[in-house]
């Protein structure tokens, strides 16, 4: 193991050794891209051992508040750790470098800890070493993937700008019961709005936008996105029909 001098000396060659990490599509429904934590800890953990650095952990419960009006279930609850990381190097008397960071994690379980930990852990390796996506260009992800019409993520859905919740799904959207139901059928259905004209998509988005204007809708919005685009379906691509127009049954059951 080669021997470093100081802590900071070993830090700057896992720098030099530690590849981008790129973020990926995960399943699940999930429609964003992300860096789990296994494939961050996967790329360091061999620079730790080469360059004789060990980190350790010492969490501070700060609260643990109920959030009633997250999905079906009453159980949810919102966890928030402070957790402080010594950097230590192997061999060395040097006092170690220490970090504090804030983990925050959902759950309706009994894993609300853990996943606080876990965030905690996971930014603090991101902003210790820098850990970028090479594929990237600043910090964006790209738009392949969502539905058309600059439809995003609704407030509470994790993304890049909220990381306290990247590794966590979203709710179950009021009126539906699974979620891997709901995310499948809001796919059928994005599909076949990007069939459908410029008009008569600038018309499903105004429908959205009443619905609340996030993605996944509720079960009622969705109702009703999916029965006007069968309406506009059925009229072709030359009419926009008023919002609620009746059409006739489809195999599909919209």
């Amino acid at each position: 193991m080669p021997e470093h001098e100081t802590i900071a000396g070993a830090l700057v060659g896992i720098l030099a050794d530690l590849p981008g990490i790129e973020k990926k599509r995960h399943p699940g429904g999930v429609t964003y891209a992300y860096r789990g934590i296994e494939e961050i800890t996967v790329a360091l953990q061999p620079l730790l051992v080469k360059h004789g650095v060990v980190i350790t952990p010492s969490a501070t419960l700060v609260s643990v508040v109920p959030l009633p009006e997250k999905g079906n279930n009453a159980n949810w609850t919102r966890t928030t750790l402070s957790v402080l990381y010594e950097i230590h190097l192997a061999g060395s008397k040097e006092p170690p470098i220490t970090a504090t960071c804030i983990g925050v994690g959902d759950d309706n379980a009994d894993k609300g800890a853990n996943k606080s930990m876990t965030q905690a852990f996971k930014y603090l390796l991101l902003q210790t070493f820098c850990i970028a996506d090479p594929s990237e260009d600043g910090d964006s992800i790209p738009n392949d993937g969502l539905p058309p019409d600059g439809v995003r993520p609704r407030p509470g859905v994790p993304t890049t700008e909220n990381p306290a919740q990247e590794e966590v799904p979203p709710p179950v959207p009021e009126g539906w019961t699974n979620h891997e139901i709901c995310m499948a059928a809001h796919d059928a259905l994005n599909e076949r709005v990007k069939k459908l004209s410029t008009e008569q998509k600038a018309e499903c988005s105004k429908l959205r936008q009443d619905a609340g204007g996030g993605w996944p809708l509720s079960l009622a919005g969705y109702e009703s996105l999916a029965h006007f685009t069968t309406a506009c379906e059925a009229f072709g691509d030359g009419a926009v029909p008023a919002a609620g127009a009746e059409v006739a049954a489809t195999p599909d059951g919209f």
